[in-house]
């Protein structure tokens, strides 16, 4: 056996031993001991030091035996040790091992403990064998001879001390100059409002207009503790954004923490003391982390705990510290990563943290994103940043560029060129070129400035640009920015080497990219300059650089399992370049599972291009189960991001001509019942489902929840309970019954209600988010209602989960609960705030079944309150939007015959619609009439003019409502 393998005990406990000498002067109560069973990787020394009363200081030690080498030991041997500090909340980490730690690992040591918090010392082979004669005789003999000789020994074979790489330097005001004037301003301004300050901060403007530069500038005037760039660009998903924000937080490399196995992820949780929380945080990290591991969870209630665990452990860590957090290029994250980013936001913005968002707000996407931010959490300020004026365009132009244009030639430009520092770049660059010769800037019909504030035209310019400067490079040269693309505008330099194994070739492509002026060369990497010639270089390699592009997928395909990078982001690059290269083997054997993960983490943004071009390119080759499951995947992810054209009419069609089996049919019917449902088309899921509800209880459940909507609770309820007889196993069908009679009973019988909510306990640990808030929600309702409601403290813990996770028809639905509640204690003030803003977000939301809830419930207190303004505009608000859809819900009840009070209540709307129509006649019977009229006359059905009579109302709201929850306190009011 080696050195490692016959004495790693023996290190161990030399290093406890080492860890008791180096704590010997501490003269307080320490416990100092080798943990029990410790696992390599975990940590197998700890040192508690306590006042008597509480454990005041904690340390950890992990030791590191290997083979005997002049090697150092890299930070990713230890990594797992370093997260384990920061779970357990430790003050010191001492790493002990036989080799020595490179400067790279000293440097990146010193970085997590200032972003930790957590000092880490260091002891390489050096500092231990200086230590060894520091033990005591007594210690010393309990150590067989040659281990100490051989590590004495091998002293000579590492370096005594690395200096340490001190870190660049950057001269602020050689930077600052090229702001300009108004700039300066700007920049001024920015520096008062964010300085000290805490919370998110949005600089925006078009794309090319300084942002980074403005940001970088930012940065070296505050210099915070510690700041991170997080590129969007470079993010496909958000188990890889999670990564990153691990990686920052953690400190700890993307690529090692990306490569955890099962075993090692169990030993950076073994150390979470409760049970169910290391469980769950140990599944969810493996669904995140290993390879093709997919947990049975709803994907909120994953991000949710994954927010948790981000809060539990980072907010510690920001709050003797001042840190930044960038985020870049947000046009490029799909709608799963900007919902993620939001609830990241809505968890950090009143901690210690500054939050940067660098927004193109020419983008609509960004434009609907910024306005969302905007609305759902508190910005502290945003920078605009305009096009440079003509005085700042010159002053940029003279600064950057004075040696090369003289006075009349730089006049001439800031005539020609747009205001955009990065269009001014590429303009000069083509002329120093001399693409167009010098006589271009005495031409006047030249129009730059008009292509380039075009965004249609500047992609083409963009384009045109990239294609003359790397006109003159070689082959090679053009394959590389392609593969540079392919991999989101970032290549390792290591990785080039697979690419391009000759040397020399591989030096010529790394002097012609620095040329081009276009790619940065870093200490391991090779990336765009800018975002804008990613984006050209991709769109390039489908037109003009096509047949370098394939080349370049060609020498990807055969190196891409050599390339340093994440297992699952390699997985998908690999798929994508088996679609360019028609690799069929590969697409038949693996388009399945990777569609089957992108839908399980509910990417539907990254998998619908996926598979629609599968279908395109592939459909015929497939065979009919797998054309079946290509056509479903499709259904399915069409219905999850609401893509009701006729794409998901043809899929259906499509599938209408196959002959299925029972289980697949029953799938089909299933996605296709979630269509119409969603579309409001619930006569259609009535009818197909019809011959099928004892086929599946899924079908059971969507044909109850058709019926529901076309007949009322009662039959929906009949309905689920002949599904319980048929299905008496499944959980969803028993407690969608419970959740159906609960809403319908709490309304009469607040005890019932209150034993339905213990009998839906038993079913919570399988509900998605959503679905268990609104649990959560149902319990206060009927506390509220019981009158076990004594304070709104509850209820705003609540809306804050509902909020923090971007869950806003269950956050509208406890804003109206808060609402009544203050109604109810009197607090006038708050209760309409609270209405307000649950009227808000049911506006946004446009949720069908409760948009005009907390508009009700503000007519029905204004008009208690004698306000009749106030109370008529929230009615008129109703009305208009019952016009919008020429009152499709109202005249369908109302054209029944011989309708009974029970009806009237069971449906809250057409309740709420008779309270409306009560106080309408109440204030003005003009008012009344007015509404009546216009329903008659936006349609042709026969309504039953009776229930709309004025005694007839007076009757039902002053009798029949009063012995129900309709009216509670003495207040009427609806519950959402």
């Amino acid at each position: 056996m080696g050195f490692a393998q016959d004495y790693w005990k023996d290190f161990e406990e030399l290093s406890i031993d080492l860890l008791k000498l180096l704590f010997k002067e501490y003269h307080f109560n320490k416990h100092i001991e080798k943990t029990q069973n410790s696992k390599d990787g975990g940590y197998d020394g700890i040192v508690i030091i306590s006042d008597n009363e509480h454990n005041v200081y904690k340390a950890i030690s992990e030791s590191k035996l290997r083979k005997l080498s002049r090697k150092d030991l890299p930070l990713s041997d230890f990594a797992k040790t370093l997260i384990i500090s920061v779970n357990l909340c430790a003050d010191k980490v001492y790493i002990f091992t036989n080799l020595h730690f490179s400067n790279e690992t000293e440097n990146r040591i010193k970085k997590f403990s200032r972003g930790t918090n957590i000092d880490v010392k260091l002891l390489g082979i050096v500092e231990i064998v200086k230590l060894i004669p520091k033990l005591a005789d007594d210690i010393l003999k309990n150590y067989p001879t040659d281990f100490i000789e051989v590590l004495q020994n091998s002293v000579a074979d590492h370096p005594k001390k690395l200096s340490l790489n001190s870190e660049p330097k950057i001269n602020f005001k050689k930077e600052f100059e090229l702001l300009g004037t108004e700039r300066e301003q700007q920049f001024a301004e920015t520096i008062k409002n964010i300085d000290n300050k805490t919370g998110i901060y949005i600089i925006c403007g078009r794309q090319g207009s300084g942002k980074s530069f403005f940001i970088n500038n930012l940065i070296l005037k505050l210099n915070p503790t510690e700041y991170e760039y997080i590129d969007i660009a470079k993010i496909s998903d958000v188990n890889t954004f999670f990564i990153y924000l691990l990686s920052i937080i953690w400190h700890v490399d993307i690529l090692t923490i990306s490569q955890f196995s099962p075993e090692d992820i169990s030993n950076i949780t073994e150390y979470i003391n409760d049970n169910e929380e290391r469980e769950k945080l140990k599944n969810i990290l493996s669904k995140i982390l290993v390879n093709n591991c997919l947990i049975d969870m709803d994907v909120e209630l994953v991000q949710f705990f994954l927010l948790q665990y981000l809060v539990k452990i980072y907010t510690p860590m920001l709050k003797q510290k001042n840190v930044i957090l960038i985020f870049q290029n947000l046009e490029y994250a799909s709608s799963q990563i900007r919902n993620f980013l939001l609830k990241f936001m809505k968890q950090f913005y009143d901690k210690n943290i500054l939050l940067l968002l660098e927004i193109r707000d020419e983008h609509i996407v960004l434009q609907e994103f910024l306005s969302k931010c905007q609305s759902e959490i508190k910005i502290i300020g945003t920078t605009k940043l305009q096009n440079l004026s003509k005085i700042d365009a010159k002053i940029y132009i003279k600064k950057k560029y004075g040696k090369l244009l003289d006075v009349k030639d730089r006049e001439k430009l800031v005539n020609l060129c747009p205001g955009v520092p990065l269009y001014i770049d590429q303009i000069i660059d083509l002329l120093k070129r001399d693409v167009y010769g010098k006589d271009v800037l005495h031409n006047d019909t030249l129009f730059y400035k008009y292509m380039y504030e075009n965004w249609k035209y500047t992609k083409g310019v963009n384009e045109e640009y990239i294609k003359r400067v790397l006109s003159d490079c070689c082959d090679e040269t053009k394959i590389c920015t392609i593969l540079i693309a392919f991999m989101d505008g970032s290549l390792k330099l290591a990785d080039l080497s697979y690419i391009f194994e000759n040397k020399i070739c591989r030096e010529k492509v790394i002097e012609e990219l620095v040329n081009s002026q276009l790619f940065i060369i870093g200490s391991n990497s090779v990336e765009t300059f800018h975002i804008s010639i990613l984006d050209a270089l991709r769109r390039i390699s489908e037109s003009a650089f096509k047949k370098y592009a394939i080349k370049a997928y060609k020498k990807l395909w055969e190196n891409i399992d050599l390339l340093d990078v994440i297992p699952k982001r390699k997985e998908k690059k690999k798929f994508k370049l088996a679609l360019e290269l028609d690799e069929i083997d590969y697409i038949h054997k693996n388009w399945k599972g990777l569609s089957v993960a992108y839908i399980a983490d509910q990417e539907y943004d990254v998998v619908i291009p996926i598979l629609e071009k599968i279908y395109e390119k592939y459909y015929e080759s497939l065979d009919n189960s797998n054309k079946y499951q290509l056509v479903i995947y499709l259904i399915q992810s069409y219905v999850c991001i609401n893509e009701f054209g006729e794409k998901i009419e043809i899929c259906i069609d499509e599938l209408e001509t196959f002959t299925l089996s029972a289980e697949a049919n029953c799938e089909f019917l299933f996605w296709k019942a979630k269509y119409y449902l969603v579309k409001g088309d619930y006569e259609k899921i009535t009818k197909e489902l019809n011959n099928h509800i004892k086929e599946d209880p899924r079908l059971y459940y969507m044909y109850a929840l058709g019926i529901k909507h076309l007949y009322g609770i009662d039959k929906c309820i009949e309905e689920l309970s002949a599904a319980q007889i048929l299905y008496p196993d499944n959980w969803l069908i028993k407690y969608s019954y419970y959740d159906h009679n609960l809403s319908k009973v709490f309304k009469t019988d607040i005890k019932l209600a209150l034993e339905y909510i213990r009998q839906m306990h038993v079913f919570t640990s399988k509900l998605p988010l959503e679905d268990f808030f609104h649990y959560e929600y149902n319990k206060l309702v009927v506390a509220f209602y019981n009158k076990q409601l004594k304070s709104s403290q509850e209820l705003e813990y609540l809306m804050q989960n509902c909020y923090k996770n971007n869950l806003s028809v269950e956050q509208s639905r406890v804003c109206n609960l808060l609402g009544q509640f203050y109604w109810c204690n009197n607090d006038i003030k708050k209760a309409i705030h609270y209405f307000e803003i649950g009227k808000m977000i049911q506006h946004q939301t446009d949720h069908h079944t409760y948009w005009w809830i907390s508009n009700t419930n503000l007519a029905l207190l204004y008009f208690e309150q004698n306000r009749y303004d106030e109370c008529l505009q929230s009615i008129n608000c109703i009305v208009n939007k019952y016009c919008e859809n020429k009152w499709k819900k109202i005249v369908r009840f109302f054209s029944q015959k011989n309708i009974i009070s029970s009806q009237l209540i069971d449906d809250k709307e057409i309740t709420s619609f008779m309270l409306i129509l009560w106080i309408a006649y109440s204030i003005d019977k003009e008012e009344g009439h007015r509404i009546i009229k216009n329903i008659n006359l936006q349609n042709s059905t026969s309504l039953y003019q009776a229930y709309f009579d004025l005694n007839f109302l007076d009757n039902f709201v002053n009798e029949t409502l009063k012995q129900t929850n309709y009216f509670f306190e003495s207040h009427y009011m609806i519950k959402c």
